[in-house]
């Protein structure tokens, strides 16, 4: 049956190793054109926890955490250290004063501008070696897996539920 376990472990081997290139890849040119974009040098591990900020707006230390698979400890050291940066702010909303909530400052969204820009150059350049019509597939399969993504994602975060009446 189609798909069997080796197209999954052959789609894994790739997906590792493009992760692998693109991180060589942008740690070699670093030095050049600034993986420290804004003279700042942010580590990968700060990448992700702003990208997570980023992408939950207003998040708690507890919930960075969570989706970072690591501790409370480890997630509120690297909150400090970005907030040392300057790369995200804490809020204390008016309604709540015992929740503290992160966000992304402008410098720290312009990290992210900056480091989406360096690896979309990266994956053009795998891309012109790929050629047009792999490209257009590629494109094809990625739009759908996204599209599988987020309805899972969705189906999760309703905890299990499509949002539908059940019949």
């Amino acid at each position: 049956m189609y798909p069997d376990e080796h197209a999954g472990e052959e789609i894994l081997a790739t997906i590792e190793m493009m992760r692998e290139h693109i991180i060589s890849k942008l740690m070699h040119d670093a030095g050049r054109q600034g993986l420290n974009c804004l003279k700042l040098s942010v580590t990968l591990p700060q990448l992700r926890a702003l990208k997570v900020i980023a992408r939950h707006d207003g998040i708690n230390n507890k919930r960075l955490a969570g989706i970072l698979h690591v501790t409370q400890a480890s997630a509120s050291a690297m909150v400090e250290r970005l907030v040392e940066m300057g790369l995200i702010e804490r809020l204390v909303p008016n309604d709540n004063r015992r929740t503290v909530q992160l966000r992304l400052s402008r410098q720290g969204q312009a990290i992210l501008r900056c480091h989406r820009k360096l690896l979309s150059k990266v994956l053009v350049e795998l891309l012109e070696q790929l050629g047009p019509e792999h490209t257009r597939m590629w494109l094809c399969v990625c739009s759908r897996l996204r599209e599988i993504l987020s309805e899972n994602n969705a189906f999760e975060q309703t905890g299990g539920h499509s949002g539908l009446p059940s019949r």
